[in-house]
This record gives C-alpha cells, sequence and structure tokens, in this order.
C-alpha cells in the first residue's frame, strides 16, 4: 500500500507505504534499526552508556514493536532509495473500545521538519487495521511526537482531553501485546496518576527509558511559549503519555 509525493525543489520522490507486521521482512528491520541506531536520540546521565546513540538491533525491534504481527503495521518513507524514516503501530481490543499505539517513530534527522513525522502516522489510517479504531496513543519524550499523535484525532496539542487520558490509560495498557507498554513493566505517573506528584508532570509513563532529554526540552519550550502545553514536565527515565479519541471518519 503505498502513496507518493512529490518533493519540494527537487525532481525527487517520497514514497510512503504501510505493511502489515507478519510480512515485514528481517530486510526491513534491519534498515529501520539502522536508522533507529543512527538517529534517535543519546542516551542520558542515568542511561548504560551516557552520550551514547541508543541503538536497537533488529532482532530487538522485532520483539519491542512486531510482537503482535498480525495486528501491527509499519510505515516507512522512501526517498531515492533510502529509507528516511518509519513507524510502527499496533492495534488492540481494550474495555471501551479499539486502540491504536504508535510504539515507534523514526525520521533522519536531515529531513525532520518537513511533516515527514505526521505523514508517516497519517499513513496507518490507510491501513484495514486501523478502521474502527477509537483511540491512539504513544509514549514519548519528544512534544513533537505527542502533537502528532494529537492530530492524528483532529486535536491540536494544547487542547489533549487529559481527563480522556486518565479514564482510559490503565484500560488500554492493561490489554495491550506490547511487552514494554504492559502495566507489570511501566508506572503510570504524573498528576493525572498521583494525588502526591510534585514533579510538574501531569501525563507522563515511567518507562526507564533515560533518553538524553536536552532536544525534547527545547522543543518543549518552544510549545510552551506557544501556548500550546497542557502535559506537564518531562522527568527523566519517563515519556510523555498520550491518547486521544479517534472519530470514526
Amino acid at each position: 500500500m503505498s502513496l507518493t509525493e512529490p518533493t519540494a525543489g527537487s525532481i525527487a520522490s517520497r514514497t510512503f507505504t504501510v505493511t502489515l507486521g507478519s510480512d515485514v521482512s528481517d530486510e526491513h528491520l534491519a534498515d529501520c534499526a539502522a536508522l533507529f541506531s543512527t538517529h534517535y536520540g543519546v542516551w542520558g546521565a542515568n542511561g548504560p552508556h551516557p552520550g551514547s546513540a541508543v541503538k536497537m538491533p533488529p532482532p530487538k525491534l522485532r520483539r519491542e514493536c512486531v510482537s503482535a504481527p498480525q495486528c501491527t503495521v509499519l510505515s516507512t518513507c522512501m526517498q531515492d532509495g533510502m529509507l528516511i524514516g518509519h513507524a510502527f503501530g499496533t492495534v488492540w481490543d481494550y474495555e471501551s473500545g479499539r486502540a491504536a499505539w504508535v510504539t515507534q517513530l523514526v525520521v533522519a534527522e536531515p529531513f525532520r521538519r518537513q511533516y515527514i513525522a505526521t505523514q508517516l502516522v497519517d499513513a496507518f489510517k490507510t491501513h484495514p487495521l486501523f478502521r474502527g479504531v477509537t483511540a491512539i496513543g504513544v509514549a514519548s519524550s519528544h512534544p513533537a511526537t505527542i502533537a502528532i499523535v494529537a492530530k492524528y484525532g483532529n486535536i491540536p496539542a494544547g487542547q489533549i482531553d487529559i481527563a480522556f487520558i486518565a479514564a482510559n490509560a490503565p484500560k488500554i495498557l492493561a490489554a495491550t501485546p506490547v511487552k514494554y507498554l504492559m502495566l507489570a513493566n511501566v508506572k503510570l505517573r504524573g498528576s493525572l496518576f498521583e494525588s502526591d506528584c510534585t514533579t510538574g508532570a501531569v501525563s507522563v509513563v515511567y518507562t526507564r527509558f533515560y533518553l538524553d532529554h536536552m532536544v525534547p526540552r527545547a522543543a518543549l519550550a518552544e510549545f510552551k511559549s506557544r501556548g500550546q502545553w497542557c502535559m506537564g514536565e518531562l522527568v527523566a527515565g519517563h515519556e510523555f503519555l498520550a491518547i486521544v479519541p479517534v472519530e470514526a471518519p
């Protein structure tokens, strides 16, 4: 399932393709793992290798993002035969509906701020798996990723309904087939989930993923300066937790 768009100012074109998880080949995973390991980010002070690139070999990528292949899709963006961005998404039923989750989103650094990440996630809508989805979520330290997922539900980042997150996050994560999101492996934190929260966080999840937060914090400052943020502060080892409702087309 492919969509091609011209690239402004270039004879090149970008092709977006959505592939069912069971059809994701070892070659696909090798390319995605290389993109992630080169462009995702670096470990923070409390990470295993502070200052070094966060790496993910193909077998780990398959375990983390394609553990439920019949419920998963891979969205890719190619330019001139090169992978420049990808997104993994998984869908599952939960108590109140059908949830979709963006489990990984990466765009090569030279191609950022060109709406590629937005198009990668939006391309999920073209796949039959995503029909009937009633909510979409993501755990990410980057405010831009939160905004992209909110946009999928036609909601501005500054207007995310945090009450919807509070009501649905426990139910959605209780039913997830994605191991790193299971409630046995993460903790819901922030003022939405903790009456005694003093960190300034509103909706975060403790994933023990100690990514360096210099770039996300700079982006967070931009969102705040525009009055487009309601998710609170970012805490080391945590990621913002966003879930928005999705209306039927």
